[in-house]
């Protein structure tokens, strides 16, 4: 079963949403701070 993912990006980070059940978020650091 492939997998969608759904970018996301608030105050400069970017989230990943999986649509899984329940819902995943996970953070991806690509800029360092």
């Amino acid at each position: 079963m492939p997998t969608t993912s759904t970018a996301l990006v608030v105050n400069g980070r970017m989230y990943v949403r999986i649509m899984s059940k329940p819902p995943a978020y996970s953070e991806l650091k690509i800029n360092p701070p």
